[in-house]
């Protein structure tokens, strides 16, 4: 794999919305968010409490990315749940 060859400088992504999900609950509507992973760097947005199969999250991040940091995205989409987060 390639290493970033770059300067050390800031990534910012924007994660707005998501469509169509798959339902991955029966009787109510999923809490789904966003996981976001680059190397060993991760955040997440809240929750879209209800947001079902379209979530709205409509939040900024930014990640430092070095030479040091391997530049690849890697996006989740989980349902936050009573117990552990279920994948969607």
């Amino acid at each position: 794999m390639s290493h970033f060859q770059g300067n050390t400088g800031t990534l910012i992504i924007v994660v707005a919305r998501a469509k169509n999900l798959p339902n991955r609950r029966k009787m109510e509507k999923q809490n789904p968010y966003c996981l976001l992973r680059i190397s060993n760097l991760t955040d997440k947005t809240k929750a879209d409490i209800r947001g079902g199969q379209n979530p709205l999250w409509d939040e900024e991040f930014r990640f430092n990315i070095s030479p040091e940091v391997q530049p690849i995205l890697k996006l989740s989409i989980l349902d936050e749940t009573k117990k552990a987060p279920v994948l969607v």
